[in-house]
């Protein structure tokens, strides 16, 4: 089968989307699917176009530097494809420019296309989040160009049930499927030495972790995190809390300003976004994974923390009900005393942090979360799809 998947894609990305857009194509290549990658430049270095850069991977020039992912040499090219240069072609996104045209080209030349929103779609919010600002934009796209979209594909493919539940009401269709994420089980279960965390971030050996990992964006909640530190680090003076990701607008500065004003500030570092060696010593050796979101439609790094064998509590904005379920951790009303409440007691619980729930931890994951499994489900899909096409 021959596939073609428009998506951003960065090779040494560490966001969600590149991340599962990359190891989807490496697991059907190994399931014998010929794959081609058509992205924008956005993000790469110059090492990485040298080295990349090929006849299935073609990456195009971006116009504008953002998610929007506009440029003219690929939507040209998304023009030439006719039945037959591809089986079916998976769009990436519903925020993006080449997605519109891809969808518009697929439909003129009869050629089958899915959407896979990857965690794009913003869901009605409650009054506490009417000051997020980029929902106001996305909001406006989707009305204009993103339902159409979605409403012509031949499949959605949502990461989470509360992505599809919310998908379905917003466009009244039942025309989804639910394949959940996938992550490299073998990669995240490697462990690092914790000295790194001393010698990087200046946390001595022994100390209680609290680990944030994700885009420093509003819709993340960090200062409802913050806020919830300042009572909880008078319970747990001796905790430090670690709040790493890539600045927004300018979001880094502002959340430092707001740790100046906290009780005791020494306690909160904020390294800005972590890769390799650290990144791994931080997931294997904190207490847990704190993830207080407004709203996730899935949350990859939740199963970078299950994989690593570390417990995570996260908000009731997030699809992770399963937390409590299987008793991974914890899934929360954000509310700040429930938060502290339940901080405290999880990091008193051993049998949230002892080898038993790593192995328990790291098993589900494999077991729920391997691309081997899901590549499988991928093509299963695809398969029909294209069979619906020829009769």
């Amino acid at each position: 089968m021959k596939i073609l998947i428009c998506s951003i894609y960065l090779p040494s990305g560490n966001d969600g989307v590149s991340s599962s857009t990359r190891q989807l194509v490496w697991a059907l290549e190994r399931q014998g699917a010929e794959v081609s990658v058509f992205t924008t430049d956005w993000g790469w270095s110059s090492a990485d176009l040298v080295e990349h850069r090929s006849d299935k991977m073609r990456v195009f020039k971006a116009v504008l530097n953002n998610n929007f992912d506009f440029s003219y040499g690929l939507i040209r090219e998304l023009k030439k494809i006719r039945r037959g240069d591809f089986d079916l072609v998976q769009l990436n996104s519903i925020y993006s420019v080449s997605t519109v045209f891809g969808a518009r080209f697929c439909r003129k030349n009869r050629l089958p296309y899915v959407v896979a929103p990857h965690g794009n779609f913003i869901p009605s919010l409650g009054n506490q989040n009417q000051q997020i600002r980029s929902v106001w934009k996305k909001r406006l796209f989707f009305e204009l160009f993103s339902r159409r979209v979605l409403r012509n594909a031949d499949k959605i493919i949502c990461n989470s049930e509360l992505e599809m539940k919310s998908l379905g009401n917003k466009l009244k269709t039942a025309n989804l499927a639910f394949i959940g994420n996938g992550i490299d089980c073998a990669a995240v279960a490697e462990t690092a030495d914790c000295g790194i965390i001393e010698t990087e971030l200046g946390i001595k050996t022994g100390t209680p972790v609290f680990l944030f990992l994700g885009r420093l964006a509003e819709e993340k909640a960090i200062p409802f995190l913050l806020e919830l530190w300042d009572v909880l680090v008078k319970k747990m003076p001796e905790a430090t809390l670690v709040i790493c990701g890539e600045s927004i607008r300018d979001s880094l500065r502002k959340f430092r300003e707001q740790v100046r004003n906290l009780a005791r500030p020494e306690n909160v570092i904020m390294p800005g976004p972590v890769t390799g060696e650290l990144k791994q010593a931080l997931l294997h050796h904190s207490r847990c994974l704190l993830l207080p979101s407004h709203f996730e439609s899935f949350g990859y790094v939740v199963l970078e923390a299950l994989g690593s064998g570390i417990p995570v509590v996260a908000s009731r904005g997030t699809p992770w009900s399963v937390l409590e379920e299987k008793r991974l951790g914890r899934w929360l009303p954000r509310d700040i005393q429930t938060w502290v409440d339940a901080l405290v007691a999880l990091d008193r619980e051993e049998s949230f942090h002892d080898e038993n729930f790593s192995a328990y931890s790291r098993k589900w994951v494999e077991d729920n979360f391997s691309w081997r499994t899901l590549a499988g489900k991928y093509l299963n899909l695809y398969e029909d799809i294209v069979k619906h096409h020829r009769d």
